[in-house]
């Protein structure tokens, strides 16, 4: 391409077939040639910035230029194209101008800037969920932390025993709440690490369960809600597990079920054999309820850390948002599987 005399000649595989000749005027022929060929998205910028004092202006300081642009090819493919324009006489304006064919490195880069912007996405995701999650935990810590005060307080006031009896009762009751949150971040600490170590043992199934329900019915029973346990297909009145890991994955995932369940629902346990490999029988601990459920777009995320689905919604149903997170890793590190299932207003079935 000459600039000085707006004329352009091109070489090609066919030489029967020419874009340009030397007494045409190049910019002319050019323009045409792009509004015919080039995507719609692009024709106005490539047509501008392929006039002769545009290229001119904007040469590098190796007196380079490189468009990029799609356009559609003679098959009707839309890719990506780079024109290059090198200078090769200064004094007369002249330039090489070659195109090439970068569709697939165009592709790959979109491709990488599409992982990138996830992986944002990502991480402004998780770290908007731990803000939320301290200024919860917070708020959780502060609440029971006021009544420890307040309660010593009047307990130190108060001439009857039984009204320091009291006292002495809540306070109990709001510090083992916020060792349980203590408890719930050193635990997700500390499985994260994996750093777990089972001790399986075998024990009687009936004595499991008894322990276990032991610790949640005071809370089914301030609801009033029927907690049924089934057992499906069990034979054995012997399990073999470690019972303190699985002990706090039936509790945490029971725990979750009394506290999404409004008064007098149902929250049910279910115990069933699945196979029998040799000597031993595998199994599945299924816990059900009938509660609020979990809407559909959340259910991808209700293991993850620190979330909790309407969080700023329901400040009456304290927790670090940790509990299933815990589960999942325990299961997880025991070589286990754990799904779950809802429907928004129906329920939920966690599956261990």
């Amino acid at each position: 391409m000459n600039g000085s005399t707006n004329s352009a000649l091109d070489y090609g595989v066919d030489d029967a077939h020419h874009l340009f000749c030397e007494d045409e005027n190049f910019e002319e022929r050019n323009e045409a040639h792009i509004r015919g060929c080039v995507c719609p998205e692009d024709v106005e910028r490539v047509v501008e910035e392929c006039k002769i004092d545009t290229v001119w202006k904007n040469l590098d300081n190796d007196g380079v230029l490189k468009l990029n642009f799609s356009m559609r090819d003679k098959n009707g493919e839309i890719r990506r194209k780079q024109l290059q324009l090198t200078l090769i006489d200064k004094s007369r304006k002249t330039f090489l101008m070659t195109r090439i064919d970068v569709n697939n490195i165009y592709v790959e880069q979109e491709n990488a800037k599409k992982r990138l912007l996830e992986a944002l996405n990502a991480a402004e995701q998780a770290s908007k969920v731990k803000t939320d999650f301290l200024a919860r935990m917070s708020h959780d810590i502060r609440t029971p932390m006021n009544a420890v005060i307040c309660l010593a307080n009047l307990g130190q006031t108060y001439p009857d025993i039984d009204e320091t009896h009291d006292c002495l009762k809540k306070i109990e009751a709001s510090g083992q709440y916020l060792l349980a949150i203590i408890n719930d971040v050193l635990n997700l600490s500390k499985m994260e690490s994996q750093t777990i170590i089972f001790h399986p043992t075998v024990v009687r199934l009936q004595d499991f369960i008894r322990e276990t329900l032991a610790i949640v019915m005071p809370s089914a029973n301030e609801k009033a809600l029927r907690v049924d346990v089934k057992q499906i297909g069990i034979t054995s009145k012997y399990v073999k597990l470690d019972t303190t890991y699985t002990r706090q994955v039936a509790v945490n995932l029971l725990s979750n079920a009394i506290k999404f369940t409004p008064h007098g629902g149902l929250v049910q346990i279910i115990f069933e054999n699945i196979s029998r490999e040799g000597k031993f029988v595998r199994g599945k601990m299924i816990v059900k309820d009938n509660g609020v459920g979990i809407s559909r777009e959340f259910l991808p995320r209700v293991f993850a850390p620190f979330e909790q689905e309407n969080a700023q919604d329901d400040a009456g149903r304290q927790g670090t948002g940790l509990g299933l997170s815990i589960v999942k890793n325990i299961v997880e590190q025991m070589g286990g599987t754990v799904s779950v299932e809802s429907e928004k207003g129906k329920g939920t079935a966690f599956t261990v």
